[in-house]
């Protein structure tokens, strides 16, 4: 499921009974954004700054 808005989809909440590994689909979302960012500038971004992003977005999505 990669919906990244909820955060947490029925699919997502009944993986989670099952004890299914998660990855948040927010996680498709960065990871697509950070390939973009390397394509139009040249830039490989450092894990600091991922991690750094990482935390703004879940932040930001939360509060929808």
């Amino acid at each position: 499921d990669i919906v990244y808005n909820p955060l947490e989809t029925e699919l997502v909440h009944l993986a989670k009974k099952k004890k299914a590994e998660i990855i948040p689909g927010y996680k498709m979302l960065l990871d697509q954004g950070i390939k973009q960012f390397e394509l139009f500038s040249s830039i490989v971004p450092k894990q600091k700054w991922i991690k750094h992003i990482d935390k703004i977005l879940l932040k930001q999505l939360k509060l929808r």
